[in-house]
């Protein structure tokens, strides 16, 4: 059994309902726990913010995907604050690290929640990877709530830069 190196909060700051595990999220969770992380996952899938496009209607309109049988039943909206819920989450988790997943689409809401922690927790060590950093990293690493960036070119080359 490894031992514990820490405790990682990943942030997956996706659409409304637009539902599903992001694939980097699910694997940098299962690697850092193989070498001994504990991980949390927050996902703000399910928090419906005023002003969101309800995007699994728009793409259900458009013919994208099906309207799912008794969705309310399976996917309940959630009732809670966000940004209560996430801070809670991190006063009881206290993780070392916080890593975001950003892509264009979410970046507003990955910058709302980053600015939260910071302003709550300034010395938290904040990480930015994905689509977003890889591809615009100079947008991103001005933004004052995220402490550096992971970036990865594109079709599965293992290198990282970090900045």
């Amino acid at each position: 059994m490894t031992q514990n190196k820490g405790k990682v909060l990943l942030l997956y700051p996706a659409l409304f309902k637009i539902a599903g595990l992001h694939l980097g999220i699910a694997s940098l969770s299962g690697v850092l726990k193989k070498a001994g992380y504990d991980v949390k996952v927050f996902d703000t899938a399910f928090y419906y913010l005023a002003g969101q496009k309800e995007w699994d209607k728009e793409r259900a309109d458009r013919l994208v995907s099906k309207k799912i049988a008794n969705e309310d039943d399976h996917w309940p909206v959630k009732t809670t604050d966000m940004e209560k819920d996430l801070l809670n989450l991190i006063e009881e988790f206290q993780p070392k690290i916080v890593g975001v997943s950003v892509t264009e689409p979410t970046y507003e809401i990955s910058l709302m929640l980053t600015r939260l922690i910071k302003q709550r927790y300034p010395d938290l060590l904040i990480i930015a990877g994905g689509a977003f950093p890889t591809l615009s990293p100079d947008i991103v690493i001005k933004e004052n709530s995220i402490d550096c960036i992971v970036t990865s070119p594109p079709y599965g080359d293992s290198r990282t830069t970090v900045a």
